[in-house]
């Protein structure tokens, strides 16, 4: 499965929904993120959070406790970044409440806003 995430203005996420309402099809599921500056994307994507995110993929679900010891990191700074990474919806809990990753592929696109 992959996920989108987009730098750029909220708006243009819109476009499949007017196509969508003027044409009576439905749109197709998308499952996207828009930040609106790359402020907040680096802002997400911290270097430690990606290195999170990568030991999942590789090695399955875990706890936060297990996270942090394969991570070598802080319980409370391990906590934080799958709180905000839960959040954003780039990690899920399974019924045994571990958290996991769904997506094979983070697909990012960065526009370039026209001059005004």
């Amino acid at each position: 499965m992959t996920t989108s995430v987009d730098i750029g203005q909220p708006e243009n996420d819109i476009q499949d929904f007017i196509q969508a309402w003027e044409t009576g099809k439905q749109a197709a599921p998308v499952n996207k993120l828009t930040f609106e500056s790359i402020k907040g994307f680096i802002n997400a994507f911290t270097p430690k959070r990606w290195e999170l995110m990568q030991v999942l993929k590789k090695q399955g679900s875990q706890t936060i406790y297990q996270l942090a010891k394969t991570l070598g990191r802080d319980y409370k700074n391990t906590h934080t970044d799958v709180k905000k990474l839960l959040e954003l919806g780039l990690l899920s809990k399974d019924e045994d409440k571990k958290v996991m990753i769904l997506w094979d592929e983070i697909e990012t696109h960065f526009k370039l806003d026209k001059a005004a």
